[in-house]
């Protein structure tokens, strides 16, 4: 075989095995022992080809309807994201001893992630950064999101509890509820240990995210964590969500719309069981609280 022949064939098997590495978790001696013979052979690792400048000379070129299509959020509200958390963005990143990534580039890669079904591969590309990088930028806006978490969720107090059950009670006849409770699944990928505690209900690997929001569907109460096999009311003990269910919480005996999965609690109604043998007066209620829940 010619040099220049064993080069680029040397050249294509690294690629390859670079390729594969993205979709396996086989250890990399294969591709150790090829780049080795690259460095003995004087040929240099062939640079990633990435997109250039892409929030520079596309992104802001969006229309708004383009942007919230991509990001799924609106460009004000990215920009109010952008002022909140840009203090923590760059907080973080100093001292890192790393190229500081400017923080709307940061925050515009953490919430493509985040709203899209894409690869880190695929993002890191996009973005023109490392996929170590593109998970670092994830992470920070995830923590510094976290950081403003009891600005943003807050438990209704007493003026706002009244203004929610007014407002359903005018609109659905159902007096005194200042909210709604259910539970979601996130789907994950099958993790490696215990995958079979992740699978849920409807046959695939998730995370249980209890959730309780107001007339507006605002988020008063959130909890997140347990596995998808684990029941809605068991969710709801573990959450702690329990200890404040108490009078200061739910004044004049206000309450939540919880579906069949809740037992039901003083604070908590839910519907009747449909064993055939229902009542017109039942009925009627079990349709005005999903109507409402919906």
């Amino acid at each position: 075989m010619e040099r220049n022949d064993q080069k680029i064939f040397l050249i294509a098997t690294y690629i390859n095995l670079i390729a594969e590495s993205d979709e396996s978790s086989n250890d990399d001696s294969d591709s150790a022992e090829v780049l080795n013979l690259l460095v003995k052979n004087n040929v240099k690792r062939v640079p990633k080809v990435r997109c250039q400048n892409y929030v520079k000379n596309v992104v802001w070129h969006y229309t708004g309807n383009a942007f919230k299509s991509h990001f799924r959020l609106s460009r004000p509200t990215f920009t109010f994201l952008l002022e909140l958390l840009t203090p923590q963005l760059l907080k973080q990143s100093e001292g890192c001893g790393r190229h500081t990534i400017p923080p709307e580039k940061t925050l515009l890669l953490a919430i493509w992630m985040m709203a899209t079904p894409n690869s880190y591969r695929c993002v890191a590309d996009r973005f023109n950064v490392g996929k170590a990088t593109a998970w670092r930028c994830v992470h920070k806006v995830v923590n510094a999101l976290y950081s403003h978490l009891h600005t943003f969720i807050t438990w209704p107090d007493r003026a706002r509890a009244e203004n929610i059950w007014t407002h359903v009670k005018n609109k659905y006849k159902f007096p005194k509820v200042i909210g709604a409770i259910d539970g979601t699944h996130i789907k994950i990928a099958a993790p490696k240990l215990h995958p079979e505690a992740y699978i849920n209900r409807k046959g695939y690997h998730s995370i249980q995210t209890q959730i309780i929001c107001d007339n507006e569907l605002k988020i008063t109460h959130v909890y997140a964590g347990q596995v998808g096999s684990v029941h809605d009311m068991r969710v709801f003990r573990l959450s702690g969500f329990e200890d404040m269910c108490t009078a200061e919480n739910f004044p004049e005996n206000s309450h939540l719309l919880g579906d069949a999965a809740y037992g039901i609690q003083k604070y908590i109604m839910v519907p009747f069981k449909d064993n055939g043998h229902l009542t017109d007066a039942q009925v009627k209620y079990n349709t005005c609280l999903c109507l409402k829940r919906e």
